[in-house]
This record gives C-alpha cells, sequence and structure tokens, in this order.
C-alpha cells in the first residue's frame, strides 16, 4: 500500500550545527547519532552490529573497531559482545543501538523512547550516557510520553501536540 503526503507549504530550510540538510546531506548526516523506534538492530554479533554502524557512518574499520571495543565498556556489554542481536533483552538491545548511534561520535543525538521496557540497570547505564554526552559532546532530543523519564533526565521540554510544539519549559529537574 503506497501513501501521498501532500503539503500546503514546502518544507522549511533546516540546519545541524550550520549544515544545511538539504544542500549538503552526507555532512549532515555524519552530524546526527540515530536511534529510530524499536531500536532496529542488523541481525549479527553485538561486536560487528557495532562495528558495521561505525563503517555505515563513513568510519575506517580500525576506528570503529577501537570505538567498538570504547562503547562494550561504556555501554557494560562485555559479556554480551558476542551474542547475536537478536538474542539479547531489551535493555541490552537498547545500550546496542544506543551504542550504534554514538560510535561515529554525533553532535546531535536523536532518541525515540530510550528507555521505553528497559530495566532498571539498562536505564541507569542509558541515562548515565545521555547525560554524559549531553554535557561533554553535543545535544540530545528525545521523545518519551513518560513524565516521570522527563523529570529524572530532560533537562528542558518540549510539549508537541499534532506534530506542533505548543509548549516549551525547563524541566523540573533544572
Amino acid at each position: 500500500m503506497a501513501g501521498l503526503l501532500h503539503r500546503a507549504r514546502p518544507l522549511e530550510r533546516v540546519q545541524v550545527y550550520g549544515v544545511d540538510t538539504q544542500a549538503d546531506p552526507v555532512s549532515a548526516e555524519r552530524l546526527v547519532g540515530l536511534v529510530p523506534e524499536g531500536m532496529p538492530l542488523r541481525e549479527t554479533t553485538v561486536r560487528d552490529a557495532l562495528v558495521e554502524a561505525g563503517v555505515g557512518r563513513g568510519l575506517d574499520r580500525d576506528t570503529a573497531a577501537e570505538r567498538t571495543a570504547e562503547v562494550l565498556d561504556a555501554f557494560e556489554l562485555r559479556d554480551t559482545e558476542f551474542v547475536p542481536t537478536n538474542r539479547l533483552a531489551p535493555g541490552q538491545r537498547s545500550r546496542v543501538a544506543l551504542g550504534c548511534a554514538l560510535l561515529p561520535l554525533p553532535r546531535l543525538l536523536l532518541l525515540c523512547d530510550p528507555l521505553d521496557g528497559v530495566d532498571a540497570a539498562s536505564e541507569a547505564i542509558i541515562s548515565r550516557a545521555i547525560s554524559r554526552f549531553a554535557v561533554s559532546t553535543g545535544t540530545v532530543v528525545f521523545s518519551t510520553g513518560s513524565t516521570d523519564v522527563v523529570e529524572r533526565i530532560a533537562d528542558h521540554v518540549l510539549l508537541v501536540h499534532d506534530d506542533q510544539v505548543v509548549d516549551s519549559f525547563p524541566s523540573p529537574r533544572s
């Protein structure tokens, strides 16, 4: 089934850290780490999924392998590095997906419900990684329907309704 989207107005120009996404999509893509809904992963081992994510985003294989070792340690995934991704628990999948997004060192990280359905240990690891990334490297934007998650990890909140930002304010934790 095909869908057709009609827009009353043309899409507005979007820039990511000064790079026009329409004029230079390749450069803009390098600046963004993305973890889409469902946290899709290649069906291979954790180590290979991470290395291939780095290579797919423009890293040479040696650099991707070096950063993979760092991600395995940072996300406490050493004991699963040779486990197929389709055999991981939800929290482990989330950690691997986030690691794949962070491997090429983006400046903007986009996450869809990063803490949805994860265990307490994975939530702590993911929250710590998101906070460290935001402080040291770039910006994190994540969607969630949980006010509890917002209160724990967000420093600013955008309320969206019907694809429109209807309110913006500092998080209660700020």
